[in-house]
């Protein structure tokens, strides 16, 4: 992660303010709906499940290798050394109004 992944770069803060009012305009249209989301994207970008969790009880994701599922679980367990998401979710947050 941290080869391909730097993270303070003007990348991912371009590609979480690009991306997310992307996502989260097109779960509130309702055009995507239903109670399981299934991703085959393969990556460790998980930025998009943000707004999909106020649509979707369930979220698969199936398409992405056994380590960044690992990466995932540690953020998501709070363990030491995880990578951190947070921006993600505060880039989220700040989009919905709230803290």
């Amino acid at each position: 992660m941290d080869t391909y992944l730097v993270r303070d770069s003007a990348f991912i803060d371009d590609a979480f303010t690009r991306m997310l009012p992307v996502f989260n305009n097109i779960f509130m249209s309702g055009c995507v709906k239903g109670e399981v989301l299934i991703d085959l994207a393969y990556g460790p970008f998980f930025e998009w499940t943000f707004p999909a969790c106020d649509y979707f009880s369930d979220i698969i994701l199936g398409g992405s290798t056994d380590k960044c599922i690992a990466e995932l679980e540690k953020w998501w367990k709070n363990e030491p050394g995880a990578l951190d998401w947070s921006h993600a979710a505060k880039a989220f947050c700040e989009l919905q109004g709230n803290r």
